[in-house]
């Protein structure tokens, strides 16, 4: 199904989000001010914003929208202030969950972007190729405990090392490989229109 690693389909992987970005150009500058301007200045205050945690949370998943308005400013600061202060990868994404509408990966999601070196979403795509490339040995499909995402974070790292280029950048390529080569699977498996007439 999925390509072997090597630092030729990373590139490859790399490119095609890149594309992506600039073909979907809308969604292309969400992401470049998200983790370029939004990400660097909660970072160095501490702490979102209101108006930041929901650009964040509509870029990640649009449909909670409404979950995510539900926190008011002095809750989403005290929250992600917590959070962020924590020497502990737990108590940084329990803390997280603790805001309206946001699950692990949601928090996952609001780490990467204040710290995109250091932490990614979780992506069950990215899971699926990490297994495939033998750097996890079980499949799951949802963020159940914070040591999976630890896991999680440990196997992009490894692979970041191993070709010199940013976990972001790693993440991106994993995703882009995934949605390239499940689609070829899926368009094999899938029926012709005829067969039905």
């Amino acid at each position: 199904m999925y390509p072997e690693e090597s630092l030729e389909i990373i590139n490859w992987g790399i490119r095609v989000y890149n594309q992506y970005l600039i073909d979907n150009e809308k969604y292309g500058r969400l992401e470049f001010e998200i983790y370029n301007n939004i990400g660097p200045l909660i970072k160095q205050r501490g702490y979102l914003l209101r108006d930041e945690f929901l650009t964040i949370g509509e870029w990640f998943n649009a449909m909670h929208i409404h979950q995510y308005q539900k926190n008011d400013e002095n809750r989403i600061i005290l929250i992600t202030k917590e959070s962020f202060q924590s020497k502990n990868e737990e108590i940084k994404l329990h803390s997280l969950v603790l805001l309206a509408g946001i699950g692990y990966s949601a928090a996952t999601c609001i780490l990467s972007v204040v710290y995109p070196n250091k932490y990614l979403i979780f992506d069950p795509r990215v899971w699926q190729m990490l297994c495939h490339w033998n750097y996890l040995d079980s499949s799951i499909t949802r963020l159940n405990h914070p040591n999976d995402w630890i896991k999680y974070l440990n196997a992009v790292s490894r692979i970041s090392h191993k070709y010199n280029l940013p976990t972001l950048d790693i993440f991106r390529a994993l995703i882009s490989i995934d949605r390239k080569f499940r689609l070829r699977k899926e368009i094999k498996i899938s029926r012709s229109l005829s067969e039905f007439f």
